[in-house]
């Protein structure tokens, strides 16, 4: 799968979670940090994530690099796609890549 299809889930997921929590669908982009940008998304919203990109993705999701696991510093949408892709994307091309509930 091509970071731009990952980068896709990510921010479908990401606008979904925000749209369940009540929130305005946010607008994202590459420097987006959603730890630190997203209205109320925590610790739970993190792992609501994994699960949904886990359906979205076809492959078992296992951790979403919101914090970097080198610094702990919070990540932007690009630095957590490159780490997806590298992890999970050829796997997710394996698999194909199953629409989800969250769609644009």
């Amino acid at each position: 799968m091509t970071p731009e299809q990952i980068r896709e889930h990510l921010c479908a997921v990401l606008r979904a979670i925000q749209a369940d929590s009540g929130h305005d669908s946010p607008r994202l982009s590459d420097q987006t940090v959603p730890l630190a940008d997203l209205k109320d998304f925590d610790s739970l919203a993190c792992v609501d994530a994994e699960v949904r990109l886990t359906e979205r993705l076809g492959v078992e999701v296992e951790k979403v690099p919101f914090k970097s696991p080198e610094t702990g510093r919070e990540q932007s949408i690009a630095q957590i796609v490159a780490h997806l892709t590298t992890t999970y994307g050829a796997a997710a091309r394996a698999k194909g890549s199953p629409s989800g509930p969250e769609t644009k």
